[in-house]
């Protein structure tokens, strides 16, 4: 069975994604959460992924680089 799904789904994937720029890499991660947080939702389970995600690539060339990041916004206190 592990062969099996060594050559027909595990094999396939890694080859595709041991090619993919890091920008691709970094939106197959948010999406790997995504669905994560999906499951955990409509599941028994407890939620503990979910809501917003910041994403960032770190790589030796260019150190840490934000992909996606949520914005901050200051409470305005009436002023």
């Amino acid at each position: 069975m592990d062969d099996y799904l060594d050559t027909n789904y595990r094999g396939p994937i890694f080859n595709i994604v041991s090619s993919l720029p890091r920008t691709n890499l970094s939106e197959i991660a948010e999406a790997l959460i995504n669905i994560t947080s999906l499951r955990r939702h409509v599941s028994t389970d407890s939620e503990t992924v979910g809501g917003p995600t910041d994403v960032a690539i770190i790589a030796k060339a260019d150190g840490f680089t934000w992909v996606k990041r949520k914005k901050y916004f200051e409470k305005n206190n009436g002023a």
